[in-house]
């Protein structure tokens, strides 16, 4: 009989088969949705494209070492990589960044929405300063995940609840169901909320208690692949954008 750790490892790895093709799908209906885009669309498009770009040269660089390790181990031991730490200040970049930008555009109180930005920004150049001279790229680190993780929680899980109760609020001529933003946000949200804890603790989750780490994992790569498919949505509804007064 399998262990629960074994359980949720071969339910990740199940999941995992399924998330390039999540990847690529609000990519797709984005692009067939195109000629609807504004700039909040743009950015959330730019912010897929990331996602997917990521998570493939991620997978690419693992599969690399595992089929050339001859070949590609004496650079990484020259460099001291020993895993794919160091790409995670892209993840976050990508975080920082695309989020606050999409959420500065859309929010409907433009005092509030002038703010969001330079929060990213802000957050960005701490995460390369901490990336370039305090932690560097060959840990996981603490300050990074950490800001990441406050991020999160502002821009990915309090933002959407708050976007759609200031919706309901000021005049918007379409449903709220046929609104992009608010299923993109509802797929950001997904993504966000069960981020915080794999992203907080990391390979220390892992050293702690395997079990727990591939139960968060598994837990997190699904709310991904829903809100990747809500996103989807969002860029379904692209015609609609048209509708709605950015701030």
């Amino acid at each position: 009989m399998q262990s629960t750790t074994a359980i949720w490892k071969t339910l990740f790895w199940g999941l995992q088969t399924y998330a390039y093709i999540l990847l690529l799908l609000p990519i797709i209906v984005g692009l067939v949705n195109k000629k609807y885009w504004n700039r909040p669309l743009w950015i959330i498009f730019l912010y897929c494209v990331a996602n997917f770009l990521l998570n493939s040269l991620e997978s690419i660089l693992i599969w690399a070492v595992g089929k050339y390790p001859d070949v590609l181990l004496p650079y990484l031991d020259y460099l001291s990589i020993e895993n794919t730490f160091f790409l995670l200040p892209l993840y976050y970049l990508k975080n920082f960044l695309f989020i606050s930008w999409f959420y500065s555009l859309i929010f409907p109180i433009l005092n509030i929405s002038t703010i969001f930005k330079r929060i990213g920004i802000a957050c960005a150049v701490i995460s390369l300063f901490s990336f370039t001279f305090i932690e560097g790229y060959q840990t996981f680190g603490s300050i990074n995940p950490s800001l990441n993780t406050i991020y999160l929680v502002c821009f990915g899980i309090i933002l959407p609840p708050v976007y759609l109760w200031l919706s309901r609020l000021h005049s918007i001529r379409i449903p709220l169901r046929k609104n992009p933003y608010l299923w993109i946000s509802m797929g950001l949200l997904m993504q966000a909320f069960t981020s915080v804890l794999p992203y907080l603790f990391g390979t220390d989750l892992y050293q702690l208690n395997e079990e727990l780490y591939y139960f968060s994992i598994t837990i997190n790569l699904f709310f991904n692949l829903v809100g990747l498919t809500l996103i989807s949505i969002g860029f379904y509804y692209a015609y609609y954008v048209r509708f709605i007064k950015l701030a």
